[in-house]
């Protein structure tokens, strides 16, 4: 299965607020990381904002009251929040069990938005359809957007284990334009390798010249 070999570079530039918010959507996941006694520097804000709670989705608390309470400067803050934002992700590239639950399936959430993608390990209640929405908060730092359509499903079997990869674009699906360049594929009007090589916004132009 193909995976990252190195942290991938967003080319989205999220702000403090926005690592805050996201981090706070999913606050098991920094209580694995602190869990994993890295002697990260920020282990001990990240110890105190999880048990503070001010990983909560509120949006009365900001950076400056965050700062005014934990007693570290703001600035040490946006660039700590960051870093446990990032170290997450990587952990769950690393060490994908940490993540999983006893009960539900385990997956591979493949996201894409534009040329940025992320990979996420988790486990769901059921394995989401062709077509089907998906909404996750978490991963908007990294991509600039938390709303997902699942693109396709692909099961891979090796030695009696399975994993299930789910791929998944940013925004809202399509279906007219899908079928589209489906049936463009199929008659060789666009090219395979272009559909991955290609800006989104690139093909649908090469679709609008096409009779159907």
């Amino acid at each position: 299965m193909p995976r990252p070999k190195k942290r991938p570079k967003f080319n989205h530039q999220a702000n403090t607020n926005e690592y805050l918010h996201c981090l706070g959507s999913m606050l098991k996941w920094s209580e694995i990381l602190l869990n994993q006694k890295n002697e990260k520097a920020y282990n001990d804000f990240l110890n105190w904002i999880i048990t503070k709670q001010y990983f909560k989705d509120n949006n009365e608390i900001s950076i400056k009251k965050i700062a005014e309470l934990s007693g570290y400067n703001s600035a040490k803050i946006s660039r700590w929040l960051r870093e446990i934002y990032e170290d997450i992700l990587e952990l769950n590239q690393k060490s994908p069990g940490l993540f999983y639950q006893e009960k539900g399936f385990n997956i591979e959430l493949h996201f894409k938005h534009y040329d940025d993608y992320c990979i996420i390990n988790l486990s769901i209640p059921i394995i989401p359809r062709v077509y089907e929405r998906l909404e996750f908060y978490f991963i908007k730092a990294a991509l600039g957007t938390n709303y997902f359509w699942v693109k396709e499903i692909t099961h891979y079997i090796e030695e009696n284990e399975a994993q299930v990869v789910v791929s998944l674009n940013g925004g809202l699906v399509n279906k007219y334009r899908e079928f589209a360049l489906e049936k463009a594929l199929f008659y060789g009007n666009v090219n395979f390798m272009d559909v991955h090589k290609k800006f989104d916004f690139q093909i649908d132009d090469e679709l609008r010249q096409l009779k159907f």
